[in-house]
């Protein structure tokens, strides 16, 4: 039975797809190549071991054998769940600034969802529903990363910073090669930064658009016509595309300072205990 010996948990948003390919670029790593994320320990729990087997049967005797499902990170029953079938596995964590991370997270879901974009960033992390478990709750760090550490102490749990990531692409490889023990001298090709979150151009023309949109592309898919719909997808898509800016720095609506000042609050106290767990000055994550 070839299972994972390493896991890439989460958080979402912080440059997980990234490091997910240029690791599987690697000759020492295996990970799957047709689905990064299989959520064996959440969302797919029910589904039988070979189920999830199948997806590093391509396995060819790599030394790190792994996957990417950033929801495990923030679930209660994942630690329990993995170490019940992985008892050895090794987990890596990549963590960004919780607000700025939030944020992302909520302007990469307006880019897929009506609803979503129906819900302002502000209600959104105010709510008791899924949205604040996307938002706030995947930010809460310390809450998550102290159950991952009972469950599988501080040696075989690698806590990562995007900020590091950005500045210093092949020192994060070569840190997480060393930690999976394969060749650290290998160079992976960092060009590319994988699912990055643009942003539409203009909120109310996209909402407008896709308010229209969104209720016949369901109605198309269940009809008659879903063959006819289903061959103009890329078409489709370029339509979609010219909806949002290629600026991947700059949101169409800056976060307000009443929403950074609640998150600002909020995340205070996880910032610090990350601080303390790394050893590592986060004042410009406090100061956010």
């Amino acid at each position: 039975m070839t299972l994972p010996n390493f896991i890439i948990g989460g958080a979402p948003k912080t440059g997980t797809t990234s490091i997910y390919h240029y690791l599987r670029q690697h000759p020492d790593i295996y990970m799957p190549a047709d689905r990064k994320e299989p959520h064996y320990f959440t969302h797919a729990c029910h589904e039988p071991v070979s189920w999830y087997e199948a997806f590093f049967e391509a396995a060819r005797g790599e030394k790190a054998i792994g996957e990417a499902s950033t929801w495990y990170m923030s679930d209660n029953e994942a630690p329990g769940r993995i170490a019940a079938l992985l008892p050895d596995v090794r987990m890596i964590f990549l963590l960004r600034q919780p607000a700025e991370r939030a944020y992302s997270h909520y302007w990469y879901r307006v880019a897929r969802s009506t609803h979503v974009a129906a819900t302002s960033f502000s209600d959104a992390i105010r709510s008791n529903d899924f949205d604040a478990k996307a938002y706030v709750g995947s930010s809460l760090y310390a809450d998550h990363l102290k159950r991952w550490v009972e469950v599988f102490g501080r040696e075989r749990v690698l806590v990562l910073l995007q900020d590091d990531l950005n500045a210093d692409t092949q020192g994060v490889l070569r840190r997480i090669y060393e930690y999976l023990d394969v060749d650290p001298s290998f160079q992976a090709d960092t060009q590319r930064r994988h699912n990055v979150t643009y942003y539409p151009k203009n909120m109310h023309l996209f909402r407008a658009v896709i308010g229209l949109y969104e209720p016949v592309e369901r109605l198309m898919e269940r009809g008659p016509l879903r063959r006819a719909w289903s061959s103009t997808r890329r078409l489709r898509q370029i339509g979609r595309d010219m909806l949002y800016t290629r600026d991947r720095k700059r949101p169409p609506e800056p976060m307000s300072e009443s929403d950074r000042a609640y998150l600002r609050e909020l995340f205070l106290p996880q910032i610090e205990w990350v601080e303390e767990f790394l050893q590592r000055d986060l004042t410009a994550w406090k100061e956010y």
